[in-house]
């Protein structure tokens, strides 16, 4: 299961309210300058982040949608590895299709640090999302920039997605 099954319904609903909240839907001021093709990196919880893996899920929800999760630690398909105390994801819900759109109801980046093993949950409403590349097939790569921050966090960079269903 990924991490979305594991946080459950109700905290999707409270990230969408959150976002719903955030005045105009999101974007901010560098939500049209293109994203940097470095490897994604940042500050999230006040320590340095690095993606190490991203993986994507088909959304039931929404057909043609992916929700994306992008780790600090390796992980797979089939094992999103350990949640050890302080590990920080990043997650991202939006259309599966070669697009940039800011960051905004349709395109929610989410912040993740584990936490006495529960998630905490935040939001980065301001920034970018380009997906370069949106392969289809199950284990194929594609590849994703995103640029995202809020009043603690930002990330900016490119990272491969392995398609998992």
């Amino acid at each position: 299961m990924y991490t979305f099954s594991r946080v459950g319904p109700s905290v999707l609903l409270s990230l969408v309210l959150l976002a719903c909240g955030g005045g105009d839907g999101g974007g901010g001021p560098d939500s049209t300058t293109p994203v940097s093709s470095q490897p994604l990196s940042g500050t999230v919880a006040g320590r340095p982040f690095t993606a190490v893996s991203a993986i994507a899920f088909e959304d039931m929800a929404v057909p043609g949608d992916k929700l994306i999760q992008i780790s600090e630690v390796p992980q797979e398909c089939t094992n999103l590895g350990d949640l050890s105390e302080g590990r920080r994801d990043l997650t991202l819900v939006g259309p599966w299709n070669v697009h940039s759109a800011p960051l905004s109801l349709e395109n929610i980046l989410g912040v993740i640090v584990y936490r006495d093993e529960k998630p905490d949950i935040s939001l980065m409403v301001a920034g970018r999302v380009e997906f370069i590349e949106t392969p289809t097939a199950v284990g194929a790569l594609g590849t994703l920039r995103v640029r995202g921050a809020n009043s603690t966090d930002s990330v900016e960079g490119e990272v491969s997605v392995r398609v998992c269903e």
